[in-house]
């Protein structure tokens, strides 16, 4: 993202559960490992800027996923 917004990673939420993160891609591909998490559980990219937050459209862990590793 331009403009100086800074990635600080992605915020998720399994079924209606409260939202978690933000965490790592890493993170993410180890909470669907562990379970915590499944492939179309919705997820979130978090920017920030000068204190401001910024959010994504919502995607299914999955696709989050197989973005960030063209990323």
């Amino acid at each position: 993202m331009k403009d100086g917004w800074v990635f600080e990673g992605w915020i998720y939420q399994h079924g209606k559960a409260p939202l978690g993160g933000p965490v790592s891609t890493q993170r993410l591909r180890e909470l669907i490992a562990s379970r915590r998490l499944r492939a179309n559980d919705l997820t979130w990219k978090k920017f920030t800027k000068n204190g401001e937050s910024c959010f994504s459209s919502p995607v299914t862990v999955a696709v989050a996923i197989a973005t960030a590793d063209r990323d």
